[in-house]
C-alpha cells in the first residue's frame, strides 16, 4: 500500500509547486504539465482503498485473497446502492477482513484434480469476491456507511481541544513502536482518512514520527555517557 500512497501524494504535492493561491479555492495550477502530473497524483490516492483492502485479504489467504479483496475494496469506494453510499476504509478494512477468511476458507476445499490447477485463479476468486460482495450490498452497506458518515462528520469538525486530543493520540501510536503493529494501525488510519479529505490527523501523525528519532538518539546518547 505504502508505494502507491507514495507515488500519489508526492506527484499531487510537485503538482502544487506551480500552483496559486485562491480565497476559497486553494491551490489552483493552471500549467498544462503540472495538471498532467495532478492527476497522476489522483489516480495513485484514488487506488488507496481498494489496496489497502487487497493486501490486508493477502495477508490472511495469501495470492488467491488478492483479487476479491481489490474488487471489494473497489466497491467500497464506489457510491453504490439506491442511497450512492460510500464506506471508504471502514468499508475496505471489514472487506479485506472478510474477503482474506473467506478466501482461505475456500482453499480447504476438498476438489478433484482436474479443477485443482484452476482453484487459486478461478474458483476462489470467484467464489470469495461473490461471498463477500453481496454481504456487503445486502447487509453491511447500510450500517458501514453510517458509521463512516459519523467519523468524517466528527473528525472534520474537530477544533480545539479536540483536535489536540486526537493529535497527541496519533502522535504516541507513531512513536509507539516504530514500525510495529500500534504504528501500523496509526499509519493506516491516517492515511485512509486522506482518501476522505481529511488531512490533520495525517500530520500530527507524521509530526510524531519525526520527534521519535532524535528523541531515542539523544536519549542512548545521555544514557551510554552516564554508564560509561
Amino acid at each position: 500500500m505504502m508505494p502507491v500512497v507514495v507515488v500519489g501524494g508526492i506527484c499531487l504535492a510537485l503538482s502544487l509547486i506551480g500552483g496559486e493561491p485562491v480565497a476559497g479555492k486553494g491551490m489552483v495550477v493552471t500549467n498544462p504539465f503540472l495538471l498532467n502530473l495532478g492527476a497522476i497524483g489522483s489516480a495513485g490516492l484514488g487506488m488507496m482503498i481498494p489496496v489497502l483492502a487487497a493486501y490486508i485479504s493477502y495477508s490472511i489467504a495469501g495470492k488467491p485473497g488478492l483479487t476479491p479483496g481489490l474488487i471489494t475494496g473497489f466497491m467500497a469506494s464506489t457510491p453504490l446502492g439506491a442511497d450512492h453510499v460510500v464506506t471508504g476504509f471502514l468499508g475496505a478494512m471489514l472487506l479485506g477482513i472478510l474477503s482474506g477468511y473467506v478466501a482461505k476458507w475456500v482453499k480447504t476445499w476438498k476438489v478433484g484434480k482436474a479443477l485443482m490447477p484452476v482453484m487459486p485463479i478461478l474458483i476462489i476468486p470467484i467464489v470469495s469476491s461473490c461471498i463477500v460482495g453481496m454481504l456487503y450490498l445486502y447487509v453491511l452497506i447500510g450500517p458501514i456507511g453510517i458509521a463512516m458518515k459519523w467519523l468524517v462528520s466528527m473528525l472534520s469538525n474537530m477544533q480545539g481541544s479536540s483536535g489536540v486530543v486526537l493529535g497527541l493520540i496519533l502522535g504516541a501510536m507513531a512513536a509507539f513502536d516504530m514500525g510495529g503493529p500500534v504504528n501500523k494501525t496509526a499509519t493506516a488510519f491516517t492515511l485512509a482518512l486522506m482518501a476522505e479529505g481529511i488531512y490533520g490527523p495525517n500530520g500530527a501523525y507524521r509530526i510524531g514520527l519525526c520527534y521519535s528519532p532524535p528523541g531515542h538518539c539523544s536519549l542512548n546518547v545521555y544514557f551510554s555517557a552516564q554508564m560509561g
